[in-house]
């Protein structure tokens, strides 16, 4: 799907970004620029014999690994080798030259929805339960207050010179990402998919007009990947079709408590509690592994969750609130749970608690 309307995404900010990847050249101990990514905030990834590593800005405060004139650093993974720490530490002395906190302006209004080129659409990055992911969609319109990734994200739009909108106000639709796709997998190891980070659901509105996640979907499941995807919508069942062609896929929602007036209080436009669990049945009706993702985890009823969610799933991740200093005022009246004390209540029922068994599978 393309669009003669359609415009690069984060142009202004690649632009620069793409300079400061290049004075990256040369790094110690043969480490070399590998992939600039701008879905999720500022992340260059590195590559090397030590492993591979991730440099993220953003214009969070705070001290991070360090801070250049404009930006927080901090890397990916946290735990580094003496030799990626000299890598880190070169390109952040390079990175600090560069800034000079000259950044665009605002510019003028334009839609909610932004039809936007892919430069990429199959990545990599820190913290996968898959060997790739993939955005759709850029923002999420399901628009929960307190997704801690709303902050990048509203990051790159004042970096890139866009003006600002309320999150859940707006998206930018990947519309040629099925063809970008379709050229990457033609020289990528087949592996597991995860749809979507943290960045967006892809199942939003939109995509019952657009079609990009099941354009995605089907060109996975040509070259023989598999895909696990995570939503807070009902519009996943369009797709069950496609997924079964798949080696393996998983499906799965996001659940963070039993209650559903906590749920419509905290995620509005997403799917209902019987919604979400309807999904859930129908994926395995028709042979689908199925996951549920507790976080932030708010139930009312630690046990009743876990009831609910056993006999229908193969596994769970819970999890708490990121950005607490941020969106922790919006849980006044809810309260929120103690991880290890949900994932007891599931282990007692024999849920596991790692989705690695679930999500990842290379064919």
């Amino acid at each position: 799907m393309t669009s003669a309307q359609s415009v690069p995404f984060a142009a202004r900010l690649r632009a620069k970004m793409g300079a400061w990847a290049q004075a990256l050249a040369p790094l110690p101990h043969g480490y070399a620029f590998a992939a600039l990514d701008l879905d999720q905030g500022i992340s260059f990834e590195l590559r090397g014999a030590d492993g591979p590593l991730w440099i993220e800005a953003d214009l969070a405060p705070g001290p991070g690994f360090a801070r250049t004139r404009s930006l927080r650093l901090c890397h990916q993974p946290h735990a580094l080798t003496a030799r990626q720490r000299q890598v880190v530490d070169v390109a952040v002395q390079r990175f600090q030259a560069l800034d000079d906190g000259d950044w665009p302006t605002a510019g003028a209004e334009e839609p909610a929805v932004r039809h936007v080129r892919a430069d990429r659409v199959l990545v990599t990055g820190p913290n996968l339960p898959t060997d790739y992911a993939i955005n759709p969609y850029v923002g999420c319109t399901i628009g929960c207050a307190f997704c801690n990734a709303r902050f990048r994200a509203e990051d790159v739009r004042r970096l890139d010179g866009r003006p600002h909108r309320p999150w859940g106000a707006w998206i930018d639709a990947k519309v040629d990402a099925a063809e970008v796709l379709a050229r990457e997998v033609a020289s990528a190891r087949p592996g597991s998919v995860c749809f979507s980070p943290v960045i967006t659901d892809p199942y939003v509105p939109i995509e019952a007009k657009l079609g990009i996640t099941r354009g995605c979907l089907q060109v996975l499941a040509a070259a023989r990947f598999s895909a696990a995807v995570l939503t807070r919508s009902a519009w996943v069942r369009r797709d069950f079709d496609v997924l079964r062609q798949m080696p393996a896929a998983a499906v799965g929602v996001s659940l963070p408590t039993e209650d559903e007036e906590w749920l419509q209080a905290m995620e509005p436009r997403g799917a209902t509690l019987a919604e979400r669990l309807a999904v859930l049945d129908d994926a395995r009706a028709r042979g689908l592994r199925t996951f549920a993702v507790v976080q932030p985890a708010y139930p009312r009823d630690p046990a009743a969750l876990a009831a609910l969610l056993a006999a229908r799933v193969d596994a769970v991740r819970v999890d708490g609130l990121y950005e607490v200093d941020r969106v922790g005022h919006l849980f006044l009246g809810v309260a929120l749970a103690d991880p290890p004390a949900v994932e007891a209540e599931f282990a007692r029922l024999g849920v596991p608690t790692d989705l690695a068994e679930v999500l990842h599978h290379r064919s």
